[in-house]
């Protein structure tokens, strides 16, 4: 136990080490013109912009909140993610700066949910092949999942739209941004993930 917020523990542990400069629960007044707006589709092949507050989120992300959501609510730049993706695919380290123990990142990237997790998985979410443990989505390789992998790759796709993937193997990461509400891992997604492991 840090006897410290969570949100202050990872600036102080993660976030700085990493030269994170811009990753945090909110986003200050005088950084507020750099947050990218976020949309939601109408059903009617358009969208509208997403004003609303969601998994403990409120929209702007004025102040600091009650609840630091250790499975939702950073705010973050391609920059920063990238440095953090890349710290997890150096085995923990980054800059010669070690911020998780090898272990660490080998139980992160681990695991396995149960059978039926796993079907219930795919059913809602289109995620044949994959499994979720240990807070990353991670890819059995067990031939189910009908696009392109390689290895075991992990990663995490958000509810906006922000998806990553490492694939140690081959020392490979992507990063996508899109800001749109409600989705995870879209078919434009897999198309561009297609693209890039068909670049040998």
């Amino acid at each position: 136990m840090t006897g410290m917020r969570y949100g202050d523990y990872l600036e102080e542990a993660v976030f700085k080490p990493l030269g994170m400069c811009d990753t945090g629960f909110f986003v200050p007044e005088e950084k507020q013109h750099r947050l990218a707006d976020c949309y939601r589709s109408t059903g009617q092949g358009d969208m509208k912009p997403f004003t609303g507050d969601t998994l403990f989120v409120s929209y702007r992300m004025q102040g600091r909140p009650a609840f630091e959501s250790g499975g939702a609510g950073l705010v973050s730049t391609i920059d920063d993610y990238s440095r953090f993706a890349q710290m997890l695919l150096n085995g923990g380290e980054l800059d010669g700066r070690r911020i998780l123990k090898k272990r660490t990142v080998e139980f992160l990237t681990s695991g396995d949910l149960t059978p039926r997790q796993n079907q219930k998985l795919w059913d809602l979410f289109g995620l044949t092949g994959f499994t979720y443990s240990h807070l990353m989505r991670q890819m059995r390789g067990n031939g189910s999942y009908t696009g392109l992998t390689r290895g075991r790759e992990y990663g995490w796709d958000s509810w906006t739209g922000c998806y990553f993937t490492n694939i140690p193997e081959e020392n490979r990461c992507m990063l996508l941004l899109e800001q749109k509400a409600e989705t995870g891992t879209t078919p434009m997604i897999r198309k561009i993930r297609n693209v890039w492991l068909a670049d040998e």
